[in-house]
């Protein structure tokens, strides 16, 4: 009986192969290459047939094992990844919700904030579900994994199977099996070549899916934000074209929380814009507060952007600039409006200690017409007659080139008191419409 029963492992299955053909080898090359200290050596594992019994490198291989790998190849293709297929079931989730907690995921604000939110998405087979594509769409660099099958048979048939994936499992698969030749995402081939595999053999990791709690993790934070995000994108797309989207904790002079005990940041809602009859490299940088899962001054944001436009682009020396430079500029809008509190307190702190007082007054009366215009990276606080205050700029000692139009000595600028690390120069001149610094 033992030996019938080995000769029905080593017959390949009626309905893949000729009926009671064997397994003559399987040769199997797995090798990586990318940016890494020290590369893993390639390994190529042959498994040789030898009555009953399968070979590798004199030592017995389980022909179970063997006739795993070949069943698996043979099987119908699996068209897109399944959770079923990957091994992601309702248990599976439950068991490694608390193992994707780990350093730095764990460590951003995004997470620290939303993380019940997170563990409820995580064990949501119907969420997963629709998460699950996208981890298999995007491509990276200095990652190469490259695995290939090879199996012979009695008669001189051969199977080959072959992957240079950088996802999860190693699939895709390219099988070419009798002049037929098919895509696969099949993980139960990825296990069966894995089982086979000495331990510390390359990709041996991947090809058994352990690498997938990470990018799993990362894909459902991805689709919180993008489901957050939606309404009020939906409310911006039919007049800009959105470039980019996200939620960040991230500040500066004129927005955003600063940091405070180490506690997490509170979070805005960030959209860079464009549209129509806005001139090359012209953006509008928008944060809008994000409360309760909520992006809020959607409205206030559509009603003022218009005017404040129209302002940031009316200023004739701005004109000739862009002809001759294209310099990077972009429209600020922060906490409701162009300038936001944050900016009117941070410019009044810097004019005070200019020893420009009238500057803070001229701007705190209108402060809802003012508009805040970045020029690569120069602050510019644009007044409604279309003067403008130059506010600072980043100082860089390799970098001495003009300020927009005026030598950095004609500035006179000193050491912003806000934001100190990140070197600005303060300057508070005002500038005419026609691009002269005046009294």
């Amino acid at each position: 009986m033992r030996r019938v029963f080995l000769l029905l492992l080593l017959a390949v299955p009626p309905w893949c192969a000729a009926q009671g053909v064997g397994v003559r080898s399987i040769r199997i090359r797995s090798a990586w290459g990318g940016l890494a200290p020290s590369l893993p050596k390639p390994v190529e594992l042959t498994i040789q047939r030898q009555g009953d019994e399968f070979f590798a490198n004199g030592e017995r291989v389980d022909s179970g094992l063997a006739m795993a790998l070949v069943v698996a190849m043979s099987e119908a293709p699996v068209a897109r990844p399944d959770a079923a297929n990957l091994g992601v079931t309702e248990a599976w989730l439950r068991e490694n919700v608390d193992l994707t907690v780990v350093r730095p995921f764990k460590d951003s604000t995004f997470f620290q904030n939303h993380e019940a939110a997170y563990r409820a998405a995580f064990v949501d087979t119907a969420y997963i579900h629709a998460v699950l594509p996208s981890l298999f769409e995007q491509r990276w660099t200095d990652d190469y994994p490259r695995v290939e099958i090879e199996v012979l048979f009695d008669g001189g048939e051969s199977w080959t199977v072959q992957s240079t994936s950088q996802w999860p499992f190693l699939i895709p698969w390219t099988v070419r099996i009798r002049q037929r030749t098919f895509l696969t995402f099949h993980a139960g081939l990825s296990r069966a070549v894995a089982r086979l595999l000495p331990e510390q053999a390359a990709n041996r990791d991947r090809l058994l899916g352990t690498s997938l709690r990470s990018p799993l993790a990362t894909a459902v934070l991805d689709r919180m934000e993008k489901t957050w995000l939606e309404p009020a994108l939906a409310r911006l797309r039919p007049f800009y074209t959105v470039s980019r989207a996200e939620i960040t904790a991230a500040h500066a002079s004129a927005y955003g929380q600063d940091e405070v005990n180490g506690e997490p940041l509170r979070e805005n809602a960030l959209f860079v814009l464009t549209r129509d009859g806005f001139p090359p490299s012209f953006q509008d940088w928008v944060i809008l507060p994000f409360r309760e899962e909520k992006v809020q001054h959607v409205t206030d944001y559509l009603t003022a952007a218009g005017r404040l436009e129209d302002l940031a682009l009316s200023l004739p020396w701005l004109h000739g600039l862009r002809r001759r430079e294209s310099p990077v500029m972009y429209l600020q809008f922060a906490g409701g409006r162009s300038f936001s509190d944050k900016a009117m307190r941070a410019f009044a702190q810097d004019m005070m200690a200019r020893g420009r007082p009238e500057l803070v007054d001229l701007v705190a009366g209108v402060p809802d017409q003012v508009a805040l215009l970045v020029v690569n990276g120069v602050h510019l606080v644009i007044l409604p007659d279309t003067r403008a205050i130059l506010w600072r700029f980043y100082d860089s000692p390799a970098n001495q080139r003009p300020v927009l139009r005026w030598a950095r000595e004609v500035l006179s600028g000193v050491p912003c008191v806000t934001n100190p690390a990140q070197r600005e120069l303060c300057v508070g001149a005002i500038i005419s419409p026609q691009g002269e610094i005046m009294p």
